[in-house]
């Protein structure tokens, strides 16, 4: 899938970002993309097509759980929204 690096904010509870990712099969990381480092939702299982694609619903839930606590992600949305690896 390429380089990445797991992270989801401190001010998150452990047990919240578990939960999402068991529930989501996503997890929230830092990307290495054409020489540069991003932050967007990776999915854990490839989709029906045999791609790795990041959707907006799976970004969405990442966010509400971050504003939930009252942080923001750090995704822009042309980064994320077309990522297939």
């Amino acid at each position: 899938m390429g380089n990445y690096i797991p992270a989801v904010s401190t001010a998150i509870p452990i047990e919240s970002a578990r939960q999402l990712i068991a529930d989501t099969r996503t997890i929230l990381a830092y990307m290495l993309l054409d020489g540069r480092w991003l932050q967007t939702v990776l999915p854990l299982d490839k989709d029906a097509n045999g791609a790795w694609a990041t959707t907006e619903p799976m970004v969405s839930e990442w966010g509400r759980l971050y504003e939930s606590f009252g942080q923001t992600l750090a995704l822009q949305r042309n980064d994320v929204e077309h990522i297939t690896v």
